[in-house]
């Protein structure tokens, strides 16, 4: 599986960081669909500084199977990724069908 960090300029001191988990219903799920979809769409937007995302590497026995870790300017910068009628369908089409349970954490900074 590729894994990649896409990083942009920063402006300012402020930003925010989106970290979410997905435990997916089957272990053996291809989830490279949901990582290729979630880069092409973030690659759109101005205010991400940086958006890392894909399978877990296998080295904590537990862990959840798949993160997503952003960081935004600011909280604008976040809703408006978060509400974009292509993030709302890659979560209702390829997330939420094969999701047994998440996680979330947003950190101001």
């Amino acid at each position: 599986m590729t894994r990649g960090v896409i990083a942009f300029p920063t402006v300012g001191a402020m930003a925010f960081t989106h970290v979410v988990t997905f435990k997916w219903n089957d272990e053996d799920f291809d989830d490279s669909g949901v990582a290729e979809a979630l880069r092409g769409l973030v690659a759109r937007f101005d205010g991400v500084r940086s958006y890392l995302c894909g399978p877990d590497s296998g080295f904590t026995p537990g862990a959840y199977d798949f993160s997503v870790v952003g960081t935004f300017d600011d909280q604008e910068s976040f809703v408006a990724y978060r509400d974009h009628p292509e993030h709302q369908r890659i979560v209702a089409e390829m997330i939420g069908p094969n999701l047994s349970s998440r996680t979330v954490v947003q950190l101001d900074h």
